[in-house]
């Protein structure tokens, strides 16, 4: 009965392990109580990486966070003795917390990675040699006091696990996503069904192919835009004066207006697209360039926490590093990573609040900090914003420039003003109609994607952020119906006067 409770529990440590989500909207407060370098060891090992029969598990970020919420409690404070039963618990369960499901697959190790059986049988040897040595009884059921209580916590971060996961089912598991996004260092990895390919940190995000077909596109349409107004003017179809000072119908007009009506088709066509394009840009540009928004984004997707406790791991991991350089024997077969045997006790770890004060000033310029530069979202967001920056530019500025000649164009082909305007509202009606349908196909695809996303703060941030501009081309839609609508009461009025 013990040993299927404590299967079911490690599910649990296990699982107090790693959507760089609630995306939608989990809120993160800061915590009374500090974890002190015992508690650090454990987090340490629940959010590091596991190898287990020749793969390579992480925990997910969920459960390491359930842990470091624990710790972080008032009244919480795990001695030495109490953590090293904790991590040995961890490492005695991670095959039922494979077959559970609370892992996933990673392609790398990190630096501290353990191999489970290594560190399983090594765990057998001491405890063997333990029992070989005479405790106690007092000591004893000291022992059983401190084992009850590192069972207890371990049930407790199950039961909010659970409870999070009834109240909150819009993350998919990885099994049941359609395509799994996941941070790693250096790089985000993405993986569909037959598929899998990264994004470093240090390279390009938006293909070079996509950021030069949008400035063709461009050219394209002034270039059109340009051989419709060479074609006016050897036409003789342009007309500059007052609307009354040509009468007289001039020979050849049968054939200019033919002239006129092709090349009106063709400016609506191409000045819609200019539109669209437009306002695409702009919309993504207030999504990518908004620093106040990506900031607040990511400050409320719970990217403090999951930084904090990969602060606290690597922490750990460098007094481990320390302490077995500095050992006496330096053994080539010292386990340098075997935290159960480390004296931490006096880790220097930065508490939350301090943590907070210095992450919250980097981000506010949107730079990585020194803590967390290795797990840190705005590389991407800075490399993307290099991508799109140059490229959107020129788009904006050649259209600008063929919506000019077409709006002159369209307003002077004939002593007909209105026709012109008629044609700029349909231009800007069919440019607003085709963004809506854009924004409803975003947000249907958005609700019904299946998106394995970790760590949980990048499936928080990545779902803000395509909400954000949403909104935002929605707002653009309505706006350029509202200019359309304005434009067709402007060719009305100007209808009555005639």
């Amino acid at each position: 009965m013990i040993r299927n409770k404590l299967y079911n529990l490690l599910s649990l440590i296990l699982a107090a392990a790693f959507i760089l989500s609630a995306i939608i909207l989990t809120g993160h407060g800061v915590y009374a109580g500090d974890i002190n370098g015992n508690e650090a060891s454990v987090i340490a090992v629940a959010s590091g990486t596991f190898t287990y029969n020749g793969k390579v598990y992480k925990a997910y970020d969920s459960y390491v966070n359930q842990l470091y919420s624990y710790m972080a409690q008032d009244g919480v404070d795990l001695t030495a003795e109490q953590a090293a039963r904790a991590i040995s618990y961890i490492y005695s369960n991670v095959q039922a917390g494979v077959n559970s499901g609370y892992v996933y697959e990673v392609t790398q190790q990190e630096e501290n990675n353990v191999d489970v059986e290594e560190a399983v049988q090594e765990m057998e040897e001491q405890e063997q040699q333990a029992q070989e040595e005479k405790y106690e009884e007092a000591k004893s059921q000291a022992q059983e006091a401190s084992d009850k209580e590192v069972e207890e916590m371990f049930q407790q971060i199950e039961e909010d696990q659970k409870e999070r996961q009834n109240s909150d089912s819009s993350k998919p598991s990885a099994t049941e996503s359609d395509a799994t996004v996941v941070i790693q260092k250096d790089e985000i990895v993405v993986t569909t069904d037959d598929k899998e390919w990264s994004v470093k940190r240090t390279e390009r995000i938006v293909p070079e192919s996509i950021t030069t077909a949008l400035i063709v596109i461009s050219a394209a349409i002034l270039v059109i835009d340009v051989v419709i107004a060479m074609v006016l003017i050897f036409a003789k179809c342009m007309r500059f004066g007052d609307e009354h000072s040509h009468r007289k119908i001039k020979s050849g007009h049968r054939k200019r207006r033919k002239i006129r009506k092709v090349c009106r088709r063709i400016l609506i066509f191409t000045t819609a697209v200019g539109l669209f394009i437009v306002f695409m840009i702009v919309g993504i540009s207030v999504g990518v360039f908004s620093n106040n928004h990506l900031s607040n984004s990511i400050q409320s997707s719970g990217y403090f926490r999951y930084a904090y406790t990969q602060y606290v791991k690597n922490a750990v991991a460098e007094a481990g590093a320390a302490d077995d350089k500095n050992s006496v024997d330096g053994s080539a077969d010292k386990e340098s990573d075997d935290l159960e045997s480390m004296d931490i006790s006096n880790v220097n770890i930065m508490t939350y609040d301090e943590f907070l004060v210095q992450e919250k000033q980097a981000l506010s310029n949107m730079k990585e900090s020194e803590l967390t530069k290795e797990i840190s979202i705005v590389p991407y967001i800075s490399q993307l914003r290099k991508d799109l920056r140059e490229p959107l530019l020129i788009a904006v500025i050649i259209i600008g420039i063929a919506y000019m000649l077409s709006m002159i164009l369209n307003l002077f082909m004939d002593m007909k003003r209105d026709r012109g305007i008629k044609a700029l509202a349909v231009s800007d009606i069919i440019a607003t109609l085709i963004l809506l349908v854009v924004v409803v196909a975003i947000w249907i695809w958005y609700t019904n994607s299946k998106l394995f996303i970790e760590p949980d703060y990048l499936f928080n941030f990545i779902g803000d952020f395509i909400e954000w501009v949403v909104k935002v081309l929605a707002s653009i839609s309505f706006f350029g119906a509202a200019i359309g609508m304005a434009m067709v009461g402007l060719y009305n009025s100007m209808r009555k006067e005639h």
